[in-house]
């Protein structure tokens, strides 16, 4: 689609050619169908006149000098480049092929919009993984090799992908993200917070629909318990997915103990997916943005039914009843068809790889929401699987498939 030449001023020059002070951004398309947004930048203007509202653009100043808000071209200079000597610039991480955010913050603007998924397979240093997340975008990013960085982004997780983890993977998940360290020692605590050992973490099952036995609950209490020193509060935490409503109550019964014996003992239970775990989470980053979107545990969406309607001899419409999304401010973005589905393996069908709508709504502003409709046109009569797959705007997602007759 476009050729893109981004120049920049750098040191160095060379006495027998001209020197190489650009770079070459191609842009692809596959299916016919692609997103762009126009982008703007500062073009400097010579005289302070012939601007305003109604010319359809505005004067800026800045340090003395006058610019206009332009539309951007296939030509971008307006980037500076890693390294420019008197100019603000990003922080060099150690990667050789450094880019300035700006420059993948217009590339991640210009092709995509909130919500969608950047994919950066050469992702080096990070720097467009950290260009998407701010721009409210999701994204997959990998590399060979990676500069000595921490990641702070804690992401969007579909719950139901936990199940299949091993107990030990989830572990050091959930210890990463809550900021405690692994307990290498025996016993039965998975993990402490920091200061010293007086915030010891229990950690439930990585399945979803599974609670902490029990049987774990008290080994972890009667552990601490042999272990208090007077005077010296032990705030213990129990972190899952959820609770069964008998370790509620069990939680209640040994509380009673605590107080009846008046033991430097605290206990809680915290679901994983709920604020007061990501509250715990932030406090580690305080200087975070949209704090919601930092650390999320999405659920799968819910598809009621799929209606059918005869509209030609082999012609049939489609529709995804009861369709919605299960996650708190969540909303489905996507819709996809199959129309041949053979049991776990969806196949899209290309006219609905992307089946959603841009809508305006007065809380959320300005996004797509999921069309939940199809046609189609089958080749032969005969009892065929159809499949539909529902995608929101927090990474769930599901199928619901049904053997209809053509």
């Amino acid at each position: 689609m476009n050729e893109n030449v981004w120049g920049y001023r750098t040191g160095g020059t060379s006495n027998d050619r001209f020197s190489r002070k650009h770079d070459i951004i191609l842009s692809y398309e596959k299916s016919g169908k692609h997103t762009f947004n126009l982008q703007h930048y500062l073009s400097p203007q010579k005289y302070k006149y012939g601007f305003g509202k109604k010319h359809g653009y505005e004067l800026i100043e800045q340090d003395g000098k006058y610019f206009k808000n332009a539309i951007a071209r296939d030509i971008w200079d307006d980037i500076e480049a890693i390294g420019t000597q008197g100019k603000p610039n990003d922080p060099r991480i150690g990667y050789p092929t450094q880019k300035p955010e700006a420059l993948l913050e217009r590339i991640i603007k210009a092709s995509s919009n909130e919500s969608d998924v950047i994919a950066d397979f050469f992702c080096g240093g990070g720097t467009s993984l950290a260009a998407a997340q701010k721009l409210k975008r999701r994204f997959i990013g990998c590399d060979s090799k990676v500069p000595n960085i921490e990641v702070s982004y804690l992401g969007v997780y579909p719950t139901e992908k936990f199940a299949s983890i091993p107990h030990d993977e989830f572990v050091d998940f959930v210890l990463t993200c809550y900021g405690a360290s692994k307990n290498t020692a025996e016993g039965k605590a998975h993990g402490f917070r920091p200061p010293g050992q007086s915030e010891p973490i229990l950690i439930g099952p990585a399945d979803p629909k599974k609670s902490v036995s029990g049987k774990e609950v008290k080994a972890f209490f009667d552990e601490i318990k042999a272990r208090l020193e007077p005077n010296k509060l032990v705030s213990a935490k129990i972190i899952g997915w959820r609770f069964d409503r008998q370790i509620v109550e069990y939680i209640k019964i040994l509380e009673k103990y605590i107080e009846k014996h008046t033991l430097p003992l605290k206990l809680n239970l915290i679901p994983l997916d709920s604020k007061e775990f990501r509250a715990r989470v932030l406090q580690r980053y305080p200087n975070i943005d949209e704090a919601e979107f930092f650390l999320r545990f999405s659920k799968a969406p819910v598809i009621g039914d799929i209606k059918m309607k005869k509209v030609g001899e082999l012609e049939y419409e489609f529709e995804a009843i009861d369709a919605i999304s299960t996650n708190e401010d969540g909303w489905l973005v996507n819709c996809q068809w199959d129309f041949d589905y053979q049991e776990g393996h969806f196949a899209a069908d290309k006219d609905y790889v992307l089946s959603r709508e841009k809508v305006t709504d007065k809380k959320k502003g300005e996004r797509f929401k999921a069309v939940l409709k199809a046609k189609h046109m089958f080749e032969k009569s005969g009892e065929m699987i159809v499949a539909c797959k529902v995608q929101d705007n927090l990474a769930g997602e599901t199928i619901f498939s049904k053997k209809v007759k053509i």
